[in-house]
């Protein structure tokens, strides 16, 4: 719990950019960009696999600075 306390606000005023979304049958996948004064995520891709409606499997991989 402590990671998400100390993680999660410093995405406050966060600008977030999909360069691209692709969904196929139950897979969901995201390239994006975004900062803000603490981050700039300079490309980070997303992947859900969705099961009844829920989220059973996410990756991300991120370029961080």
């Amino acid at each position: 719990m402590g990671f998400y306390k100390e993680f999660l606000p410093k995405f406050e005023n966060f600008e977030f950019k999909t360069i691209n979304q692709q969904t196929n049958d139950n897979i969901v996948y995201f390239v994006w960009n975004g900062r803000n004064e603490n981050i700039h995520v300079q490309l980070a891709t997303d992947t859900y696999v969705i099961v009844d409606g829920k989220i059973k499997q996410h990756t991300f991989a991120g370029i961080i600075n």
